[in-house]
């Protein structure tokens, strides 16, 4: 259930005026009343952590609009989204599902629709109270199917109070998937539920940091510190033999256990890529484009002089004598090869680092050399071996920032925070793959600034099943198409239901209109295919998507799909 707050989509829908109690006393509300009651339901709502409960009577229902008075003046006008019957007079009990400032979002509690005395009698039995935050607790651990015997119930709502902000549901559906409950588990999957895990963002974030970590060692630790952190930090995100670090990036024998992604998510991603051909061509026109414009690069080379760098270095950028792509290397070389001395020694260095780094075009070139380490084209995805690759030369350069900062006590570094984030995520996914095969690929797209996530999960525990259909997932996110999924259904002879789930029409239109293409291909090979095309106005996490297709069989292993179809 979403609470929107803008006052005058409410104001026909309040009839009645609303006095202490929540009663009706017939008089009709100005819009100033209802404003002041509206602004008082929210206010009332805003002080609440996840996890509160809150009851009302519901005085005023069109469809699935309600209003709902909460007493002492303040009311709520609420979409009930999962199929409740909700009536005049009748009061209900919520759970504070979340609250980003914009929207707040309730979930109703299972005892306004029926009550389940198995609930009371498995807290009185673990010898827990009857609260309602408590039975929430048990219902959720019910309807995701665990167990509710006295540990269970002990040791949930450990992790409750462990987590007062977070949904006990979704501790629940953590245990569902084996993930532990611990606090950063338990980050990444609210991250994971929020659209917010990408690595491309995750990416930016470490490249936009460094600037602020600079900042921060020059002003608590001195110049000499800030150069050498600097120094240390290109070496590790910028190394000059990425074949030599390739070599000696993490391998499952790893006897420390201190990479995320070794185990199952390596297993997974070279599974996937020698039985599967994922994807050739999405971004079409593949041009390069310059990394900096004029401006930025002018902004550059007049950072540079001004900092003491050689007038000839200056020239040679402006000029255009050294390529955008070579551009940060011999940058980073000729800061080396410069003597500071004759020109206030390490100070000086260190302050014309701090100007780097805040210079947009300096930022920008960073940006796209990490880039063009951690992003695939389409092209590189269907090349066997690239995605196993990436991941281990991210795994290992995360590994070993996050370890020369934690070594040197710059664990409250933004730069340290970003890292450790992209660490996280791969242990997460190193979860995640203790049941499915999941693998996210950070894409780069055609001009150079699009970056697109492409999500290849299977359900292990069907991976013995040889017989029936075989489902798969993918989902996408693009720029301009926006969130697309794409559910793939083979059988046995080798017909291919195809269901397509987008957002917009217009991009569902684009589609439709192209399809024979994909059907030729596909048939040019011996599959029949058949597509639907879904408007879907809700986007799906991940972790939606994977609790929902649990019980099917999405399997890529078994068959190698021609995604180049």
């Amino acid at each position: 259930m979403n609470i929107g707050s803008i006052a005058n989509q409410l104001y026909n829908a309040i009839n009645n005026q609303v006095n202490n109690t929540g009663s009706t006393d017939g008089a009709q509300l100005s819009q100033s009343s209802s404003d002041a009651m509206l602004k008082n339901g929210m206010s009332l709502l805003n002080d609440m952590n996840v996890g509160d409960i809150i009851s009302g009577e519901i005085i005023k229902t069109d469809g699935n609009n309600i209003l709902l008075s909460l007493g002492d003046n303040a009311t709520l006008q609420a979409t009930l989204n999962q199929g409740v019957n909700a009536a005049e007079g009748q009061l209900m009990t919520f759970m504070l599902k979340g609250n980003d400032g914009s929207k707040i979002s309730l979930s109703p509690l299972y005892e306004n629709l029926n009550s389940n005395p198995t609930v009371n009698a498995a807290l009185s039995a673990a010898g827990l109270p009857e609260t309602d935050k408590l039975q929430y607790m048990v219902r959720s651990m019910m309807e995701e199917g665990l167990p509710i015997d006295k540990q269970s119930l002990f040791n949930m709502n450990k992790a409750m109070n462990l987590n007062p902000n977070v949904d006990p549901l979704d501790l629940a559906r953590m245990q569902r998937l084996n993930i532990p409950l611990t606090g950063d588990m338990v980050t990444q999957f609210e991250s994971y539920k929020n659209f917010e895990h990408e690595l491309t963002n995750a990416f930016s974030d470490i490249s936009g940091s460094v600037g602020e970590s600079l900042s921060m060692i020059m002003q608590n630790e001195g110049a000499s510190e800030s150069i050498g952190f600097f120094n240390d930090l290109m070496k590790i995100l910028l190394p000059e033999n990425e074949e030599a670090q390739a070599k000696s990036a993490v391998s499952d024998e790893n006897p420390d256990g201190s990479a995320a992604i070794k185990g199952e998510v390596l297993k997974d991603v070279k599974a996937l890529e020698s039985d599967t051909e994922v994807l050739s061509k999405v971004s079409g026109d593949t041009e390069k484009t310059p990394v900096l414009s004029d401006k930025q690069l002018n902004s550059l080379a007049e950072t540079l002089k001004q900092g003491g760098v050689s007038e000839s270095f200056v020239k040679e950028i402006k000029s255009g004598g050294i390529s955008q792509e070579e551009l940060l290397k011999k940058l980073l070389n000729e800061l080396e090869r410069t003597d500071f001395e004759d020109k206030g020694g390490d100070k000086a260095k260190a302050m014309l680092l701090n100007k780097l780094t805040d210079n947009e075009g300096f930022r920008e070139l960073l940006k796209d050399s990490l880039n063009k380490q951690w992003l695939l084209s389409p092209e590189e995805v269907a090349e066997d071996g690239k995605v196993t690759k990436l991941y281990e030369k991210l795994s290992e350069q995360v590994k070993q920032l996050t370890e020369s900062l934690a070594s040197q006590g710059r664990q409250e570094t933004p730069v340290f925070q970003a890292a450790n984030n992209v660490n996280q995520n791969l242990d997460f996914m190193n979860q995640i793959n203790q049941a499915f095969n999941y693998v996210q690929i950070p894409l780069k797209m055609a001009n150079g600034e699009e970056t697109g996530e492409l999500y290849v999960y299977t359900n292990k525990k069907s991976l013995a099943e040889r017989d029936g259909d075989i489902s798969a997932l993918l989902h996408l996110d693009m720029e301009y198409l926006g969130p697309l999924d794409v559910h793939v259904t083979l059988n046995q002879a080798n017909s291919v239901r195809t269901q397509f789930f987008l957002k917009d029409d217009s991009a569902l239109d684009l589609i439709a209109q192209n399809i024979d293409i994909l059907n030729q291909r596909l048939a040019d090979r011996g599959y029949n295919m058949s597509a639907e095309f879904v408007n879907r106005d809700e986007k799906k996490s991940l972790i939606d998507n994977i609790l929902e297709n649990e019980g099917n069989v999405p399997v890529f292993s078994e068959f190698s799909f021609d995604a180049r179809a």
